[in-house]
């Protein structure tokens, strides 16, 4: 994903995937989001890697690289990571 904003300072293109940290505090949020990409979506369950580049465009290029993998495998992957961090939905009703 590409923008035309300020971008996005080489030292803080790792950090800013770290639990907790927010680079734009004018908006809210608990800076969540790019660690359970990271996280969950990306490292544990798929196998992929996201990262921070300068954008062509000027501002910040997000890159979401994801391999190919059979349909099934991939949501099997995705219900166990689940399981293990948040419990059974069931479990959690009770």
């Amino acid at each position: 994903m590409d923008d035309d904003g300020p971008g996005i300072l080489q030292a803080q293109r790792e950090s800013m995937f770290e639990r907790g940290v927010q680079l734009d505090e004018r908006r809210p949020g608990a800076g969540l989001g790019l660690d359970i990409v990271r996280s969950l979506a990306v490292i544990n369950t798929y196998g992929g890697s996201v990262q921070a580049q300068v954008s062509p465009l000027g501002g910040a290029r997000l890159r979401l690289s994801l391999p190919a993998a059979d349909r099934g495998a991939r949501q099997g992957a995705a219900a166990k990571e689940w399981r293990a961090t948040m419990g059974s939905p069931d479990s959690r009703l009770r």
